[in-house]
């Protein structure tokens, strides 16, 4: 049991060393998404260990998608900064009152950005592989 969990840990760490930014950007998204539901389950059957966890993590790929943003490359960097903060206070707010209303303020901005994340990492992908998106 441990050597699988090791295997897939490093299958996983592989994944990501090797995966296109549009590929880590997804495997980032996937994750957050999972997070969220994996917090909202916990809150709504009292699991204030695995909500802590879950939220902490949402808040660190917040965070990371947050500074990963430059104003000088994109002027819209600066607007999607505050989401992202917004975002961030949500969360934290979610898990220091284990609050389920907080949680779903945060995911009412953070699931249309991932869906158009996702979008944008399906063109770049495209684009890269030589094929027409339409």
């Amino acid at each position: 049991m441990v050597m699988s969990r090791a295997r897939s840990r490093s299958y996983s760490e592989m994944a990501v060393h090797t995966a296109s930014p549009a590929q880590r950007l997804v495997l980032l998204l996937d994750q957050l998404e999972a997070n969220l539901d994996r917090a909202g389950l916990s809150l709504d059957s009292g699991d204030l260990a695995t909500s802590h966890e879950s939220l902490m993590s949402a808040q660190a790929a917040v965070a990371l998608l947050r500074d990963s943003l430059s104003e000088d490359v994109w002027e819209g960097a600066k607007d999607l900064k505050v989401l992202y903060r917004y975002v961030l206070d949500k969360l934290v707010w979610a898990n220091m009152g284990k609050d389920r209303r907080h949680l779903h303020d945060a995911e009412s901005v953070i699931r249309p950005l991932i869906a158009a994340w996702r979008q944008a990492a399906a063109i770049v992908t495209a684009e890269m592989s030589g094929v027409s998106g339409g």
